[in-house]
């Protein structure tokens, strides 16, 4: 049996999170960018001499009939601004604390490697005179911006 108190938790940070993805998404339009929801995700294949990585779409999750998640891509979105006949095509995760796990940090390495996107950037929410900021983060770099 499920503890009431685990899943109003579980419901909770559900919505805050799904909150933080519309205030990035509505953010970058803000900047400029034309903003998409990404649909595909890296799936690693493991061989006895390597493991390989390829772009798979991702499929409707449902649990008893009853959709749970529409599109859960890694990056969330893909965006992309045209500055002086230049296209830059990033990647965007949104992150409440900014920190991506082992598997993520690998299937950034990967997009970027095999050039799917120019930048990937981290979402990072941030807590400024009782306002929420979202800051970015550079994947390659490190280097943080507003």
């Amino acid at each position: 049996m499920k503890n009431p108190k685990n899943v109003k938790a579980g419901k909770l940070s559900k919505k805050q999170g799904s909150d933080f993805e519309k205030r990035v998404r509505l953010d970058l339009e803000g900047k400029g960018y034309v903003v998409d929801k990404w649909t595909n995700n890296v799936k690693f294949t493991e061989y006895p001499d390597k493991i390989v990585g390829e772009l798979k779409p991702v499929k409707p999750m449902f649990i008893g009939g009853r959709l749970i998640m529409n599109s859960g891509g890694f990056p969330d979105f893909i965006a992309y601004k045209v500055v002086e006949q230049e296209r830059t095509i990033i990647g965007v995760e949104s992150k409440m604390t900014g920190k991506l796990d082992k598997i993520e940090i690998e299937k950034c390495q990967w997009l970027l490697d095999n050039k799917k996107f120019n930048r990937i950037l981290i979402a990072e929410k941030h807590l400024c005179q009782r306002r929420i900021r979202v800051f970015y983060t550079d994947f390659k770099d490190g280097t943080t911006k507003k």
